[in-house]
């Protein structure tokens, strides 16, 4: 019984396990934690054909369901894990203010406190523990608008970018055509120039704007995805809903991701009303964002080919055709002004120029292992080849199993992204950062689904076995 609940529970240590990779490495390069997390790959593919393609009984299926029911209670005590991380160390790397990291370390600390006190069985359910983490999620929230006075000029190659970028598209001048500073003397083999899509020059330029800080949507975006996920969970525990809202805001490279000023933070809320669109078969909004997400990082076309097999399978060919074009329409909105301004200079920065980006040996793949111990470049045709038969496999198993529920979708998406981020020239903390987010979907979906029983249309029968 006891290994059965262990076993059921195994996305949850999956989610532990990348987690802790990403606030000891930095998402940087640590062969104990690359060879970790690919194990834990291999068994999260083997308990999600173990549990989406069952050969077991309808008990036992049951006991499984029965097992997440009580998964509240896994997300209090992640909770306090992620609260004691960040209170030992919140991870900002400039952060130089020491008034205002005092603040930051306060309020940290009455979010673990808050954070300790949920644990306890003291105090008669529900009002106490909601309490407890309405005080810790005000504390973290309050923690994350003071990063920028904390930390207010990191050392760090994207936030200069994208100061300079929003000062000169403020300016009227394009900031693709612009020369950047190499901010590390050298130290490091990279090449200096503008390859984001626009919309994170969008939103760097209005912070900048009205603010004065790069950062400031960035960091709006995290309370966006709160909301978001409070949307998401709708249905379910009120302090599950809570308590799954608390363990984004107070993950522990959140403060690190968000000091740093990665594109990514602007994903995060697109992501998770792009989940809340499909959940309701909401498919034209949910082109729409999927749309804004393509125009954040360009290695998010993986998940518009998988969820465009998604939506086919579920709504037919009609309405996956108008779904297509929303979301192309979407993106060429976004686009269109830097396409009309400089369109071979767009291109050339931002597909060219990344498609000639050097494999990076500090980074958390496979590609920095062999480049790093080995001196071998593996080749790029091969691993596109392995990108091209991995992303049609998914497309594949979406098409024919999305009335499995969503959280199918996101658990073939977790693989995919891992063989990509693996695989590629680059990937670091805030890769996976974004897989951490579609890690959680996936949490809070499949708990879902087996609540509804979604899942027993797919549970053989007796008869069956």
């Amino acid at each position: 019984m006891f290994l059965t609940s262990i076993w059921s529970y195994f996305p949850w240590f999956f989610y532990l396990l990348l987690t802790e990779s990403l606030r000891e490495s930095r998402g940087r390069f640590n062969l104990i934690y690359l060879i970790l997390l690919t194990v834990f790959l291999g068994i999260f593919v083997y308990w999600s054909y173990v549990f989406y393609f069952p050969k077991r009984l309808e008990v036992e299926a049951q006991q499984l369901r029965i097992n997440w029911e009580k998964s509240e209670e896994w997300v209090k005590v992640l909770w306090f894990l992620f609260s004691l991380a960040l209170f030992i160390k919140h991870g900002m790397f400039y952060a130089h203010n020491s008034i205002w990291i005092l603040v930051i370390k306060i309020l940290l600390g009455i979010n673990f406190i808050t954070s300790l006190l949920s644990l306890g069985k003291f105090f008669k359910y529900p009002w106490p523990f909601k309490a407890f983490m309405s005080v810790g999620l005000l504390s973290l929230g309050v923690s994350l608008i003071l990063i920028p006075l904390a930390s207010p000029s990191p050392h760090i190659d994207v936030w200069y970018f994208a100061t300079i970028a929003s000062d000169l598209l403020l300016q009227g001048k394009n900031p693709y055509l612009h020369a950047y500073p190499d901010v590390y003397s050298g130290n490091f083999e990279a090449k200096f120039d503008l390859i984001y899509w626009p919309i994170s020059t969008y939103f760097y330029a209005l912070g900048r704007a009205f603010f004065g800080e790069v950062r400031v949507f960035l960091i709006a975006a995290q309370f966006i995805v709160a909301l978001g996920l409070k949307k998401l969970t709708e249905g379910t525990k009120p302090l599950f809903s809570l308590g799954i809202i608390l363990l984004w805001i107070s993950y522990p490279i959140t403060f690190f991701s968000l000091e740093q000023a990665w594109v990514e933070a602007l994903t995060f809320p697109f992501l998770v009303g792009f989940a809340w669109c499909l959940k309701q078969q909401r498919w034209n909004f949910a082109g729409i964002m999927l749309g804004n997400i393509l125009m954040t990082k360009q290695y998010m076309i993986f998940l518009c080919v998988l969820s465009f097999c998604y939506v086919y399978s579920l709504a037919g060919k009609k309405q996956a055709i108008k779904y297509f074009f929303i979301t192309a329409a979407t993106s060429f909105v976004i686009v269109a002004p830097f396409l009309w301004w400089d369109k071979t200079i767009f291109f050339e920065k931002t597909v060219l120029g990344l498609l000639r980006t050097p494999p990076q040996e500090y980074s958390l793949s496979w590609i920095a292992y062999f480049l790093k111990f080995h001196q071998i470049a593996l080749s790029g045709k091969m691993v596109s080849l392995v990108y091209v038969l991995v992303t049609f496999l998914g497309c594949f198993l979406v098409y024919k199993n999305a009335y499995k529920g969503q959280s199918f979708l996101w658990a073939i998406n977790i693989i995919l992204y891992f063989v990509v981020f693996f695989l590629g020239k680059q990937a670091y903390c805030n890769y996976y950062h974004v897989l951490a987010l579609m890690m959680l979907l996936f949490l809070v979906l499949l708990r879902e689904e087996l609540q509804q029983n979604v899942v027993k249309k797919f549970i053989p029968t007796k008869k069956e076995t």
